[in-house]
């Protein structure tokens, strides 16, 4: 090739390859029904939260599927044959900002915290860069539970309301209508930005942008025809229950209302479009113990006095469907009245005491098969939905959490089980169940294993 040709042609190959590579699209996009308040370890016991987490923090192990541990921010590590002593030595070269590094230092405190919140008896030294910790029992318990996101390294941040951790991904903006998150090292092959903005309904224009990768976490009704049509899908069972909260003093009313609220009738006027439900006898989902897949027991007779108590309401398209069901009700002497909010009033009223509500749906969800997020909302006076908690369980509960035993734990689960049965207060409609979509220029994305639902962003990679 000539020389003059050289001056012309390469510099429009590299203006070409440049130009492509500028448009590809590395920002995930996703629209989402609402953002925690904080977004700290502790926010990782929510769906919402976790999703989050998951992009900035990462636990000192995981599991394989093998069932063996691994760890992808320490340089080595190694146990005794009963877990007793295990020595741990971080990568030095991971920070959660410039001022705080990954150290031994660091780590030494942080294993001290974790240990005195296991309540496990933990002696901890630091051995040339290296932390030494002799337990004195549960050695394997001590180590399973640092497999979880709300037990992954992190540090708070001064009047901030998230903190920094060791995922691939950290806070930049973050405030109630949006979420924005810088990946640390860029990367040529996958995301380097996400954005998670929040769903305003229905008419939200975002509904019809085709820059968004993640439509997952509106109603399964509001997700566009495009999306169905264009992304790949994955048919995922969750750890979420869906409820009918009966938050009523009288308890022969709540026993009433238990047991004439046709469970499928019901769940197709509140659920209205959604055709398939996954069973439930309780509270519990299946995938966690105790959960089991068959519909609740009801026998419904009717009294002459009637009953009256209004509905709250937090979903926008379901009005026609839950009236034309009320209005059979009103045959078995029960009169339901349909009271519309927000979903916003709905999420800031759940902790409030009294509640405002008397009769709604509420989903209890987890993120690993734990019974604390389904239990402590019915049970814990500070966090109940309720305005009555069932005080009795909570000994059983705090017993339950602490427990190893699979037998003990599944006697302790079935007697909270028949406590709350036995109040009437929780409705069981049906298990989450449904299809996720993501483009399909997404590389080696998988879902449904496990009751896995999140994707983690930074492993990734865009075509």
């Amino acid at each position: 090739m000539c020389t003059y040709l050289k001056k012309i042609i390469l510099p429009l190959v590299l203006v070409f390859v440049s130009s492509c590579v500028s448009k590809r699209d590395q920002t995930w996009n996703a629209l989402v029904l609402g953002l925690p308040e904080q977004l700290g370890v502790g926010a990782a016991n929510v769906n919402m939260g976790l999703y989050v987490i998951k992009q900035t923090h990462e636990p000192i192990f995981r599991i394989d599927k093998y069932g063996q541990f691994y760890s992808q921010i320490l340089k080595n590590w190694e146990r005794n044959r009963d877990y007793s002593r295990l020595t741990f030595c971080p990568n030095e070269q991971l920070s959660f900002d410039s001022s705080t590094s990954f150290d031994s230092q660091y780590l030494k405190s942080f294993i001290d915290d974790y240990s005195s919140k296991m309540n496990l008896s933990v002696d901890s030294k630091i051995v040339e860069n290296c932390l030494v910790s002799n337990i004195a029992s549960d050695g394997k318990r001590f180590l399973t539970g640092l497999t979880k996101y709300e037990n992954s390294p992190t540090k708070k941040v001064e009047n901030k309301n998230y903190e920094y951790g060791l995922g691939k991904f950290e806070v930049s903006e973050f405030n109630k209508k949006e979420l924005i998150m810088l990946r640390k090292e860029r990367t040529s092959i996958g995301y380097s930005k996400i954005v998670f903005k929040t769903y305003e309904g229905p008419e939200d224009l975002a509904l019809k942008d085709k820059n968004f990768e993640d439509f997952n976490r509106v109603f399964v009704t509001d997700i566009p025809d495009w999306v169905q049509k264009e992304f790949k899908s994955f048919d995922v069972q969750l750890l979420q229950s869906v409820n009918l909260v009966l938050n009523i003093q009288d308890e022969k009313a709540r026993k009433r209302l238990f047991n004439c609220i046709d469970v499928d009738k019901f769940r197709r006027a509140f659920a209205f479009g959604q055709t398939k439900f996954s069973e439930i006898n309780n509270i519990l989902p299946v995938g966690v113990l105790g959960g089991v897949s068959k519909r609740v027991e009801q026998n419904c007779s009717i009294p002459d006095e009637s009953i009256s108590y209004p509905f709250y309401n937090w979903k926008v398209d379901n009005f026609d469907s839950l009236k034309q069901y009320f209005d059979q009700l009103k045959k078995q002497n029960i009169h339901l009245s349909l009271e519309n909010h927000s979903l916003d009033d709905f999420v800031s009223s759940v902790f409030k005491q009294p509640h405002p509500y008397k009769i709604t749906v509420m989903a209890f969800d987890a993120t690993i098969g734990s019974h604390e997020p389904f239990f402590t909302h019915l049970v814990n006076t500070n966090q109940a939905v309720i305005d009555s908690p069932l005080t009795e369980a909570s000994p059983l509960l705090e017993n339950l959490l602490k427990e190893t035993n699979e037998t003990k734990k599944e006697i302790l689960v079935e007697q909270i089980l028949t406590i709350l049965k036995k109040s009437y207060y929780i409705l069981p409609l049906y298990q989450e169940q449904r299809s996720f979509y993501y483009p399909k220029r997404i590389k080696d994305i998988n879902l449904g294993n496990n009751f896995l639902e999140f994707p983690e962003i930074g492993e990734l990679k865009i075509e």
